[in-house]
């Protein structure tokens, strides 16, 4: 006798650890539907069900992770960082094949533009430059309203003043 063949639908299994790897790295939920080979609308109902919450909260929580790694990674750029070396269970240096010492994390140096990149943006920082006009001798600006409507219709030489 054959057994029955079964009907329906395999059963999808979404890779939610990716998922949240995804969101992590700021994917949009098309670009994460597109990696899964889903729509994004299958996306919607599985995160319901497996997840307990809606898509867009799953993928939201997840995008704050990637958010604090990328501050922690602007703060290591900007205030550099030192290397450290990897070593063995008795601590001593573990070295290539070219006898150099392996790094478990690489030295990171100061970057001034990270430093005026974050000085902008979280401490309101700006590039302003003072210009001050002065006139003859360092004294005021001298103009009359015929330089500014000759100004004002275009015509910039103001070299011939009429006297009214």
């Amino acid at each position: 006798m054959k057994t029955p063949k079964k009907r329906g639908r395999k059963t999808l299994v979404l890779d939610w650890d990716l998922i949240a790897s995804l969101a992590q790295i700021q994917c949009t939920s098309d670009e994460i539907a597109f990696i899964c080979k889903v729509t994004t609308q299958t996306l919607r109902n599985h995160s319901v069900k497996a997840q307990e919450c809606t898509l867009e909260d799953f993928l939201e929580a997840n995008r704050q992770g990637g958010k604090v790694s990328l501050r922690r990674l602007q703060w290591d750029s900007a205030n550099g960082k030192e290397g450290v070396l990897l070593r063995d269970d008795d601590g001593k240096l573990i070295f290539d094949d070219k006898g150099k010492p392996c790094w478990k994390y690489l030295p990171v140096a100061p970057n001034a533009s990270m430093q005026i990149f974050l000085g902008k943006n979280w401490l309101g920082q700006t590039d302003k430059v003072a210009t001050e006009l002065t006139g003859k001798d360092r004294g005021p600006v001298q103009h009359s309203w015929v330089d500014l409507l000759k100004v004002a219709d275009g015509n910039t030489d103001t070299s011939k003043t009429d006297s009214r």
